[in-house]
């Protein structure tokens, strides 16, 4: 999977040979999280995104047919759960936009797997496979709504070129979906809104990032890694362990990429990076040969 290439500041590699050397210090925030300030979204690409410049015309076809069954969807899905169980402060979806954003900079393979942690009305899991062919699976823990998202995936099956989406929706709340580590395994991105969630239930939800793949990414509206974050020679927690091969930044939304309120936010892209576990082990084990010679 390409490296994204629009001003995110990734790290250089560096040699295991200098990581024996230098002395072991804590992991802290600033360590795995970078807020990127400058605009990272050139106004060219943004007009590629809204123009769909960058879709073939079976995509085009597909895209628009999303659109006319999502707005009679959404009509009706919001009547009943974004008056009386939401506000513009926890309901949002990522718009197509915002999706088009995140596979373009991206460049995944034909096979990319996509999951959706709250996965609501569905729209990113068959937007993904009704537009690009990605096979995507959307965990939802309130019953209602994972009803309505398998609707809105058969809503396509009277139209041929759409009856076989490869999408499905599993009601499964936070504590049961180990049990899917499968697919969290050959999964290359997910996303997960976390914008209100309970730390005691995003922690249970981390724990299955742990089978994501190198290079897999968590596009999430609040940071993965909680900001708190410090790590230190004695840590032995698995949960810190895979914090520290993860690199997360801090970015801008582009225009017109949540539907929610208009107020400008920020998301973070999480990577998984096991150079950065495998260079502090290095570092660790360096330290402690030191220490008994």
């Amino acid at each position: 999977m390409k490296r994204i290439s629009h001003g995110i500041d990734h790290e250089p590699s560096t040699s295991s040979k200098r990581f024996r050397r230098a002395p072991l210090t804590p992991i802290r925030p600033t360590d795995t999280t970078v807020l990127q300030r400058k605009p990272v979204y050139s106004e060219s690409l943004i007009a590629k995104l809204n123009s769909n410049a960058y879709l073939t015309p079976n995509q085009i076809l597909a895209k628009a047919r999303y659109e006319e069954h999502y707005q009679e969807l959404i009509s009706d899905w919001k009547s009943k759960y974004f008056s009386s169980q939401r506000s513009d402060k926890t309901y949002g979806e990522f718009t197509p936009i915002f999706v088009d954003l995140i596979y373009c900079l991206e460049s995944f393979k034909p096979q990319t797997h996509v999951i959706d942690i709250g996965s609501g009305s569905g729209n990113i899991c068959i937007y993904s496979s009704l537009v690009y062919g990605y096979e995507s699976t959307g965990f939802e823990s309130v019953p209602q709504l994972s009803t309505k998202a398998s609707s809105f995936r058969n809503s396509f099956s009277n139209n041929q070129l759409f009856q076989h989406l490869p999408t499905q929706f599993v009601n499964k709340d936070a504590s049961h979906l180990y049990e899917y580590k499968h697919i969290f395994k050959k999964s290359s991105i997910v996303f997960f809104n976390n914008k209100k969630i309970e730390a005691s239930i995003q922690s249970k939800i981390v724990e299955n990032f742990f089978y994501l793949p190198t290079n897999a990414i968590i596009i999430s509206t609040e940071p993965v890694i909680p900001l708190s974050l410090h790590v230190s020679d004695n840590s032995n927690s698995r949960l810190e362990e895979f914090f520290l091969k993860c690199k997360q930044v801090e970015l801008p939304y582009p225009p017109g990429a949540v539907d929610w309120s208009s107020k400008k936010g920020t998301y973070y892209r999480t990577e998984i990076m096991s150079r950065r576990l495998k260079e502090y082990t290095i570092r660790k084990s360096g330290r402690t040969t030191n220490k008994q010679k």
